[in-house]
């Protein structure tokens, strides 16, 4: 089993599919990497370049020279299959997919997602996403994101226990950290979790939990992909003290027709996440606002019991 205690703070990453400026994906993970002055080993792979932005880059992973705790692949989606074999090929045991045109993108796409699975499995590679934002570990300065919103010029600090956001909605994962970036709030890690493929929302948010700084945790949901996780998430989080801010998605009709569309998932039966939430002291928010307001707040006060606890 691979250990992901590596996932949101890799030593080394490779980029698959880096390209020099912003028009590709591949160029704005880079960008954003390097202007948030990643410490670690940076290797662009482009079969076609011998530089992008300024670093040496390399055909394949298999010709870099160092180890890989981290690649991220941003590539058409027909050719990530192929990728994934160039990682086992390299020993890289993490991936993160950006590219879209999986469970996203209808039948055919669902059928490519269930394919890259099926290897995944075979080869050993846990996968974040496919169709992901990627993440931002704010501390470490890891903006392994083509997301915009993470280039907020800083503000002060007001010195508060972090905050760590894990979404289903990469846009609005990161816009929250956005808003609530200047309001002054500190963050630990934004993580845009795209179609589930492999890893999910509890495993994001399982490992935000064990960072001793984070106490709260805002996750936006349109469904928990594996309710034992999502239980067993619940009670860690009650037993560390550490509050859960849920906005949940899909409590009617035409909001759960959207949450398919938007991750191939489909939203779960709202009254079971009210009553998990309920005996586990998770408070679920309305709105954007209702979540920075409450995870603000919670930050300098003890989170609310829940009836499991009483």
């Amino acid at each position: 089993m691979t250990d992901l205690a590596r996932l949101l703070a890799p030593r080394s990453i490779a980029i698959i599919g880096a390209t020099d400026g912003s028009e590709k994906i591949g160029g704005r993970i880079m960008s954003n990497l390097l202007r948030h002055r990643y410490s670690g080993q940076l290797y662009p792979i482009n079969v076609n370049r011998a530089e992008v932005w300024g670093r040496k880059a390399y055909p394949s992973l298999v010709d870099v020279p160092g180890t890989v705790d981290l690649a991220l692949i941003a590539i058409p989606a027909a050719g990530v299959l192929d990728a994934l074999d160039a990682c086992a090929a390299a020993g890289v045991t993490q991936a993160m997919i950006a590219s879209s045109g999986f469970a996203d993108a209808g039948e055919a796409g669902a059928a490519l997602q269930q394919q890259l699975v099926e290897k995944a499995r075979r080869l050993g590679i846990r996968v974040a996403g496919p169709n992901t934002q990627g993440f931002y570990n704010v501390p470490r300065g890891i903006a392994a994101t083509f997301s915009p919103a993470v280039n907020i010029e800083p503000g002060p600090l007001d010195a508060r226990p972090r905050i760590g956001i894990v979404s289903q909605s990469g846009g609005l994962g990161f816009a929250l950290y956005n808003r609530g970036r200047v309001e002054g709030l500190d963050f630990s890690a934004i993580v845009s979790i795209g179609n589930q493929a492999d890893l999910e929302l509890s495993d994001y948010a399982d490992l935000l939990l064990d960072d001793a700084e984070t106490r709260v945790l805002m996750l936006f949901m349109e469904a928990a992909k594996t309710p034992a996780k999502f239980l067993a998430l619940a009670e860690k989080a009650a037993a560390m003290e550490k509050l859960l801010v849920v906005a949940k998605v899909g409590r009617h009709t035409a909001a759960r027709r959207a949450v398919a569309t938007h991750t191939g998932s489909m939203a779960g039966t709202d009254k079971a996440y009210d009553a998990i939430f309920a005996r586990y002291g998770i408070i679920r928010a309305e709105s954007i606002e209702d979540m920075l307001d409450i995870a603000a707040l919670f930050t300098r006060s003890k989170r609310p019991r829940g009836t499991a606890s009483r």
